[in-house]
């Protein structure tokens, strides 16, 4: 077994996905957080659940509601990930911990997130 790439940012990482350029994309549910670790190793922020923390990637575009994930406040404890086409599907289990700490209870959800 050999660690592939460790970060701070891979906090709860749970649900991996390649795409079609060996990016990987991460679902940190302690952080509500999608990831993206580049082939060379560097950990990048697609989005969170925080407003207005989404980062400018050249692969990521909104979500399909038109909104950034984070002000939709659609990432909660994200878990499992999977990709049809250019849209990446999170399942969103919502438990009260890490990030969802003080947060209100809604409901597992699922979210989506197109890519480039």
């Amino acid at each position: 077994i050999t660690t592939l790439v460790k970060s701070p940012l891979l906090l709860g990482a749970d649900g991996l996905m390649f795409d079609d350029a060996g990016n990987l994309f991460v679902s940190a549910n302690y952080r509500n957080a999608l990831l993206l670790v580049t082939p060379e190793g560097q950990v990048q922020l697609v989005t969170n659940d925080r407003p207005g923390h989404r980062a400018d990637s050249a692969q990521v575009r909104v979500s399909p509601e038109g909104g950034r994930m984070g002000e939709t406040g659609v990432l909660r404890f994200p878990a499992e990930i999977a990709r049809v086409g250019n849209t990446i599907y999170l399942a969103n289990l919502n438990f009260k911990v890490g990030a969802n700490a003080e947060q209100s209870f809604t409901g597992a959800s699922v979210a989506g997130i197109r890519i480039k």
